[in-house]
């Protein structure tokens, strides 16, 4: 049986009612209903309870209601120890005895304890005996869902929730990070050491013996930006964003505001300007008119020119850039392959093939020494970055359906097309394995051009696909989780310390990757929106607005105001947010 505060171990304050007497407010217990009447009371019966016999006793603790029956009024060899729920009368335990419970006076309620004189009745075969139940307590369920994330050299502080206010907290399986340590009263403390991400086993026990175990992600990220970031997967993490890249986090949005934008180019603007990447104190991307552009991101110059503007010969660069060392990667419209002198523009190297671009904006992929790109034929194909020459893909790729960017964890290339999610070599673009996204085709179809690729965390590829999404092991393709999903409309989302924020329907919704549980979901039209990240701090970028959620709890913290972005995704680098709008970058932080 289940009680609230006045189980366990607490002393309980109890309202007692005289025997024969069956009316607790405008309930009754009922024995013969012509001896139990409420007449002259003026209110509405709320519950009514047939008792086996006559009531002995009866008494409130919290939300129970414990009431004896006997038979000792009339001289019988029947007893019954029963509790009901306050507020509906509902039957939650009863114990049935094969003799009297000795009067009303001879049932005691207090510190989590029953105590009743039970019997001894003439002729019976039960000698009388002091009887002693003990309340079996709430169980301490674990309400915390989510921890946050971790840098490495800052403290970290956070208490865990239960639903008993006194538990005390263990690990049960698992080890947190370094640096990091659990108190008995539910409190993580301390100083992370070391980039990581576990998992860990924690147990709530409360006083009265009851427990419950929740296996909880916590990740630890670098202290600060690594100087080099790219978005929309195109580093070898897989990940459309880093979530240690900014120095942003949760306690960092009540400073974070505009602060400026760069120059539009001009009327020869057509398609706006797509996410911007960025390197040091350099931002770079490809506006509407054909050119790539650099700029600085230091300073509060609003309105800024571009450090350098470059355009090729006989075409227009398109789609997303890539940074690669000292080289920035961009393709044009006839689907080359350019590599730039990241300081100045200059050229370094093109491929001699144009095999055209596929649907979508993403540029190119680079993982150490390949440059891997999608073609007109939604096939994937390969080249060195260091001279530009194919190594593998065209006419020969394994794969020609893949209608979405790749990604990739430093030996693999994740692809998703037509229902299947695919692992392909790095080294010589063969399928190395290939899953099927769902067990029935009709989940599946052909993406929207809003949907993003994989994203590759853990050693886990999250996938998504038109009513479906996956995640399964990298290197072997073995799904661990699979969802139904409505998210035509979304971007793939993004993953931070095992939780997976993507856009479901219309809503925004956080699912634990290892569980499929719920976290929290937020209703509206997030239709079309893309999401980064800077440690629990998610963003969300929508045609319209860029705005700020809790990873935690799913609040919203941070209004970025109106914008106007054809398809931006907000790139975290250092303490400023860059967004691309549709002529303009605008950067956000602190002072």
């Amino acid at each position: 049986m289940t009680d609230d505060a006045a189980l366990g171990t607490k002393p309980v304050v109890s309202t007692r009612l005289s025997p024969g007497w069956g009316v607790l407010g405008c309930a009754r217990a009922v024995a013969t209903p012509y001896l139990l009447s409420d007449t002259g009371r003026r209110c509405s019966l709320r519950w009514e309870y047939a008792v086996p016999s006559r009531v002995g006793s009866v008494a409130i603790t919290g939300s129970v209601v414990w009431l004896t029956s006997t038979d000792i009024f009339r001289q019988g060899r029947n007893g019954d120890l029963i509790a009901l729920d306050r507020s509906t009368g509902a039957e939650q335990r009863r114990i049935h005895f094969e003799d009297n419970i000795y009067g009303w006076t001879d049932v005691a309620f207090g510190a989590g304890k029953v105590v009743l004189d039970q019997g001894g009745s003439f002729g019976g075969s039960t000698p009388r005996t002091l009887r002693v139940f003990g309340l079996a307590g709430r169980v301490p369920t674990i309400t915390t869902k989510v921890l946050p994330v971790g840098r490495v050299g800052a403290p970290y502080s956070f208490a865990l929730q239960s639903a008993a206010a006194s538990a005390t907290w263990s690990v049960q399986s698992g080890s947190l990070p370094g640096g990091l340590t659990l108190s008995g009263s539910g409190v993580l403390t301390g100083t992370p050491t070391a980039v990581t991400s576990v998992r860990v086993a924690l147990r709530a026990a409360a006083p009265n013996g009851r427990t419950d175990d929740r296996t909880l992600s916590l990740q630890v990220v670098p202290a600060a930006s690594s100087g080099g970031w790219t978005s929309t997967a195109r580093d070898a993490s897989g990940n459309p964003f880093d979530p240690g890249s900014g120095q942003l986090d949760l306690e960092d949005v009540a400073t974070v505001s505009y602060r400026w934008r760069t120059a539009a180019p001009g009327p020869s603007v057509t398609g706006g300007l797509l996410d911007v990447v960025a390197s040091g104190t350099r931002m770079y991307g490809v506006q509407g008119d054909g050119f790539l552009r650099a700029w600085d991101t230091t300073g509060s110059t609003a309105n800024r020119a571009p450090v350098w503007a470059v355009k090729p010969d006989v075409a227009s660069f398109v789609g997303g850039a890539t940074i690669a060392g000292d080289r920035i990667l961009v393709r044009d419209d006839s689907g080359h392959v350019y590599a730039r002198d990241l300081a100045t523009g200059a050229p370094v190297w093109r491929t001699t093939d144009s095999p055209g671009i596929a649907f979508g904006d993403e540029g190119p992929m680079v993982v150490g020494l390949t440059v891997v790109v999608r073609d007109a034929a939604n096939s994937v194909r390969a080249y060195s970055l260091t001279t530009g020459a194919p190594l593998w893909g065209g006419a020969a790729a394994p794969v020609t359906n893949v209608y979405r960017p790749v990604s990739s964890d430093g030996t693999r290339i994740f692809a998703v097309g037509q229902c299947q999610l695919y692992a392909l070599s790095l080294a010589t673009g063969a399928i190395v394995w290939q899953t099927p996204m769902s067990n029935d085709l009709n989940d599946c179809g052909l993406p929207a051009n809003l949907q993003g690729p994989p994203v590759v965390v853990d050693g886990k590829v999250h996938a998504a696909e038109l009513g479906v999404r996956v995640v399964a092991t990298a290197a072997t393709g073995a799904v661990q989780q699979r969802f139904k999903s409505s998210g035509y409309w979304g971007h793939t989302g993004v993953v931070v310390g095992g939780v997976w924020i993507y856009v479901e329907g219309e809503e925004l919704v956080a699912v634990d990757t290892s569980s499929g549980d719920l976290v929290w979901r937020i209703p509206g039209d997030w239709r079309g929106a893309r999401l980064s990240a800077t440690g629990d701090l998610i963003l969300v970028a929508t045609a319209y607005n860029l705005v700020g959620f809790s990873r935690l709890t799913g609040e919203r913290v941070w209004d970025g105001g109106s914008i106007s972005a054809h398809h931006g995704t907000a790139v975290v680098h250092g303490d400023r947010i860059l967004m691309a709008t549709q002529d303009s970058v605008r950067a956000y932080g602190p002072l």
